[in-house]
């Protein structure tokens, strides 16, 4: 009973993993990798739907018809739009108050959050300002500098 529980456990953490990267899954290859039935895959989309409800995601989980699988597709509400993370960065770009390789950490999370199709898109907008951004004179981080200064203020 333990070893069910557990394969159960990675089978669905597994799953919800790859829908979170994008992923679809297909029932029937899913049964097939983990040696379960059709029925057990879907009780096991039905918990992480379950789930993603009762912790407010902001996304759920639908059936593609043309491609037979289940993915995942954000609702919208709390996430930012390509257009919003392209002025993002274009503004901290121009602002020039970062080392090179803190901007560049920041600018490759921020294209992260913007849909799988749309990354590259932004990717390639950014990459050559990117490249040619000038790292700061002085060579010192600011971001820890920024954070002690604005806990200081609030004490």
């Amino acid at each position: 009973m333990v070893d069910s529980q557990q394969n159960k456990g990675y089978r669905v953490i597994s799953m919800f993993d790859r829908l979170m990267d994008g992923q679809g899954i297909n029932k029937k290859q899913e049964a097939f990798t983990h040696n379960v039935g059709e029925k057990t895959i879907q009780r096991d989309l039905n918990e992480i739907r379950d789930y993603i409800d009762k912790a407010k995601l902001d996304c759920h989980l639908e059936y593609v018809r043309v491609e037979k699988v289940y993915r995942l597709t954000n609702t919208g509400k709390n996430i930012l739009s390509k257009e919003q993370v392209l002025a993002i960065v274009k503004i901290l770009i121009e602002s020039r108050a970062l080392l090179k390789s803190e901007m560049s950490d920041i600018i490759d999370k921020l294209i992260s959050i913007v849909a799988a199709d749309k990354q590259e898109f932004i990717h390639n907008i950014i990459l050559n300002e990117k490249h040619l951004y000038v790292d700061l004179n002085h060579k010192k981080s600011l971001l820890h500098l920024i954070w002690v200064t604005k806990l200081l203020q609030q004490m």
